[in-house]
């Protein structure tokens, strides 16, 4: 159990040696096709199960969580929106996301920087908003989140004017 309340925030570069987390966390669309593989496979249900299944396919909420074991998706996206998300969409996810994570028991979250993977949200700006929605909560059982793909430029509260040392 967490007893500070706070949860520790790691920005990583995704090298393997990194220990792995509790549950990773996708940024997905209401649709779940930006996760989609590019590839067709051969050995998969006739084409046209999969072209009837695609039309009758009907779109998950935004914001949305969508769990599998531990992979889950953040539905942040809709794609037929310009822009397909927004910064209250992204506070919503974000709010949802920790939510369920301390309700499940999740010790620890590997993230990408959500809101800036597909170059929607500056990432200095999806920086600030994590940030803000991190501190304003109360953890009882997560952790740690891992942020990965940095380095990413700091939210502006957490920059200094103290010069680097040699």
């Amino acid at each position: 159990m967490n007893t500070s309340g706070f949860v520790r925030l790691l920005v990583s570069e995704g090298r393997p040696e990194e220990p792995t987390a509790s549950v990773r966390v996708e940024e997905e669309d209401s649709f779940t096709v930006l996760s989609a593989p590019p590839d067709i496979p051969e050995t998969g249900p006739h084409p046209i199960r999969v072209m009837t299944e695609a039309w009758q396919a009907e779109p998950h909420a935004i914001p949305s969580l969508r769990k599998h074991g531990r992979s889950w998706l953040l539905i942040l996206h809709d794609l037929e929106s310009e822009p397909s998300t927004t910064e209250a969409v992204l506070r919503q996810g974000l709010e949802l996301l920790f939510a369920e994570a301390e309700r499940e028991g999740v010790e620890s979250l590997d993230i990408p920087l959500l809101g800036a993977v597909h170059s929607v949200i500056p990432a200095t700006r999806a920086a600030e908003l994590l940030q803000e929605v991190l501190l304003g909560r109360w953890f009882h059982r997560l952790k740690t989140v891992r942020v990965r793909g940095g380095p990413f430029p700091p939210p502006k509260a957490l920059q200094t004017d103290a010069p680097e040392e040699p």
